[in-house]
Formats: C-alpha cells, structure tokens, sequence
C-alpha cells in the first residue's frame, strides 16, 4: 500500500502524523469533540499498549509495527 502523494515509501514504514491530519479533516466535518477524539488516536492506542498486555498482544501486524514508527507503548 502506497501513501498518496508520498513517491514509492512504503505506507507502513512511517506515521505521517495520521492522528494529527485525521483530527483537522474530522473536526472539519463534524466538529472539534469528534475530531479530538480522533487526534488521541496515538495516545491512546500507546498507553494501552503500555497498561495492559492483553491489547498490545491483540494489534494487527501492521498496527503493531506502526506503534514503534509512533515511539512504542
């Protein structure tokens, strides 16, 4: 899978700052309370990683190597 407009880099080998872009295209359309949800994406996703074995255990492949592009649990 390929990142538009990003050339040939592999999509998963970088974030992009996804949370950060997904929340200003959220809360365009529907508001900043859902987009703030959106943008804690990474956040939240790293501290369960980092609280509680069970759900880091669970991720996908590729999600779990996307939280090491993040900075890890």
């Amino acid at each position: 899978m390929r990142h538009p407009g990003r050339g040939t880099e592999n999509y998963l080998s970088g974030d992009w700052d996804h949370d950060v872009v997904g929340e200003r295209v959220v809360t365009e359309m529907f508001g900043q309370r859902v987009g703030r949800t959106v943008g804690l994406d990474v956040a939240v996703k790293r501290y369960l990683c980092a609280t509680d074995r069970g759900y880091l255990a669970n991720l996908s492949a590729a999600s779990a190597a996307r939280l090491l592009v993040q900075g890890g649990p």
